[in-house]
């Protein structure tokens, strides 16, 4: 409903959602067919009679469509004529971009380019996932509005050509095989859409499209801070940013989806020991501490410790950019001791073999991505793999995000609620920024130590085999 509501500002309630986004399309196609014909007659000189009559006699209609070309090239001079004639009482999303400059006119695609390098030689530079979605959305933004030249950006265009397009794109497009053309390359975005309707494939959710409109923000943003449009563009997103967004819950692995992932041969047999251990210890570290699949993915050996004072054997999550670690949070920084079913099932054996073999990493199968992310193997396999294998749904309910590895942390978090654990304990074990409740007191407070640590994640038990599973020795 409030998707209907945005595209509905000033029509009738009683249109359909289909009827909007027939509108939605028949405007932007109009702009690009009018703006294809108005630039192919305005080269024409205007005294040359044969020439006119070879404009109306062949390039309208040459599709077959007379009245569809006689009305685009209309609605495109309308355009036009309306950026002639602004002024600034009609400042309302229709002002020209800049309309004082000595810049040299150019085209979106150019700035496009120029702002992708600038962010590459910064001192802070994308990682390599957020250089792709940048790419990919100012490529659609910059088809959507035909590659114009920026002086022709208006807000109004923008949002009808670009921000009312997003929600008809689809959902994990590169996945649609209707959407790869016979050399399996993705098809242009416009043929996209179609093809997304004609199929009836999913569409991107407002989280997702909000978050695209976002790049394309920062993008004219960028280009007005260098005064090559006016600031006054990004209007063009209002509507989209009162839009309210619905945080969906993350679910929580249940005791028969937890049944299934380890009381299985992969488990039983030690399937994964020669090969793969990361995904042996990388499910059960993550039972039995929460912590973040990347987390786990780049531990280093030698951040499995023993503490001299208490003799307790602790993970060391912590975050060192030197050597191309990462954590997501400050409360991130933590140790965490050692769940005795790990101790049970031979995890510092494994360390001690890691050891041995002079190992640096604690799993050697893993490497570090070109996005600065060590967990690519392990995520897509348990993600898009494993738990099809083994029958788990990834879809839980539209209230949900899909079932995936980070629901070993709610997993966690959820068995710390339900049996009454220490809530500021798991915190400082799990790395949560007080989202469990803690009093403000625990901030002037020390942490906990590593005893009353342990403590508490040994109460941490689920209803599988344990006994079943291969040990390490």
């Amino acid at each position: 409903m409030l998707w209907f509501e945005y595209m509905t500002d000033k029509k009738t309630l009683s249109e359909t959602q289909d009827e909007i986004d027939a509108s939605a399309h028949k405007k932007a196609d109009l702009f690009s067919r009018g703006k294809e014909l108005y630039d192919c007659h305005v080269e024409l000189n205007p005294d040359d009679i044969n020439a006119q009559d070879w404009f109306f006699a062949e390039k309208i209609g040459e599709f077959g469509k007379t009245a569809y070309d006689q009305e685009a090239l209309q609605y495109y001079r309308e355009y036009v004529e309306s950026k002639v004639t602004v002024d600034t009482t009609q400042d309302r999303n229709q002002s020209l971009s800049v309309p004082q400059s000595n810049k040299p006119r150019v085209r979106i695609s150019e700035m496009v380019e120029r702002f992708i390098n600038e962010n590459q030689s910064s001192a802070k530079p994308w990682k390599k996932s957020q250089l792709g979605k940048y790419k990919v959305e100012l490529q659609y933004f910059c088809e959507r509005m035909n590659d114009c030249y920026l002086d022709e950006l208006l807000s109004e265009n923008i949002r009808t050509q670009y921000v009312d397009t997003l929600h008809l794109l689809p959902l994990h497009a590169k996945q649609q095989k209707v959407l790869h053309d016979k050399k399996g390359e993705l098809v242009p975005f416009d043929q996209m859409i179609q093809l997304t309707k004609k199929h009836k494939l999913t569409t991107l959710e407002i989280r997702t499209y909000k978050a695209k409109a976002i790049l394309v923000k920062s993008f004219l943003k960028s280009l007005a801070n260098d005064e090559y449009v006016d600031d006054n563009l990004v209007k063009a997103f209002t509507k989209l940013n009162k839009i309210v967004t619905p945080k969906k819950q993350r679910p929580v692995f249940t005791i028969e989806d937890l049944q299934l992932m380890f009381n299985n041969d992969e488990f039983f047999k030690g399937v994964w020991f020669k090969q793969y251990t990361f995904r042996h210890w990388g499910l059960l570290i993550a039972l039995y501490t929460g912590a973040r699949i990347n987390e786990i993915c780049q531990l280093d050996v030698d951040d499995i410790v023993k503490d001299k004072a208490t003799g307790i054997d602790y993970i060391n999550f912590v975050d060192e950019p030197e050597e191309n670690k990462s954590t997501k949070t400050d409360n991130s920084y933590r140790q965490v001791p050692v769940h005795r079913t790990l101790i049970q099932l031979g995890f510092l054996n494994y360390v001690e073999s890691q050891k041995r073999k002079k190992e640096k990493k604690l799993f050697s199968e893993v490497t570090l991505t070109g996005d600065g992310i060590w967990c690519r193997k392990l995520k897509d396999w348990f993600n898009h793999t494993y738990l099809e294998e083994i029958g788990i749904d990834k879809f839980v309910s539209k209230k949900h995000t899909s079932r995936s590895f980070h629901c070993f942390r709610s997993t966690v978090i959820n068995f710390g609620k339900q049996n009454g654990l220490d809530r500021s304990v798991m915190e400082e074990v799990i790395g949560h920024e007080n989202t469990l409740g803690s009093s403000v007191h625990d901030s002037y407070a020390d942490l906990h130590n590593l005893t009353n640590r342990q403590r508490e994640i040994n109460k941490i038990k689920y209803d599988i085999d344990i006994d079943r599973i291969k040990k390490w020795k």
